[in-house]
């Protein structure tokens, strides 16, 4: 399943829909919740830091081996691989941690795997997350 949404924060409010509408058969309060998290994590990045474009950006779900696979692209956009953003020590105070990078560490811990592409300055992250089987 995939949707085209406006860069725009305020499309947040549609894309938790969209997850939603996704996963509406399951009963996994869980993987909703870790959805939503790694989504709004990369769909705000993306907005927030990628100012060479207005182009909208596509988010796909699916289910592929036990897995929920999740991909965000951006499009006319400059590389940013997330996976090579350092960890975040978070046995420092807050007030110690340099500003910004918390979101993407989170988004690594949660996924079992993250795959990056880039080519014609299309971005393409995709995020694996782990989910319970279906009570049948």
């Amino acid at each position: 399943m995939e949707r085209v949404f406006k860069r725009q924060l305020a499309e947040l409010e549609n894309i938790f829909q969209f997850i939603g509408e996704y996963l509406a058969d399951r009963n996994d309060s869980k993987i909703v919740f870790s959805t939503n998290f790694v989504v709004e994590e990369i769909f705000t990045n993306m907005v927030k830091y990628n100012h060479t474009t207005h182009e909208d950006v596509t988010i796909g779900i699916e289910e592929k081996g036990g897995s929920l696979c999740i991909s965000l692209i951006d499009r006319g956009v400059d590389r940013f691989d997330p996976r090579g953003s350092g960890d975040v020590d978070t046995t420092l105070e807050a007030s110690e941690r340099a500003v910004g990078g918390l979101g993407i560490y989170l988004v690594k811990k949660m996924a079992e795997k993250i795959d990056y592409e880039y080519a014609d300055r299309t971005s393409k992250i995709t995020v694996m997350l782990a989910m319970e089987k279906k009570n049948v």
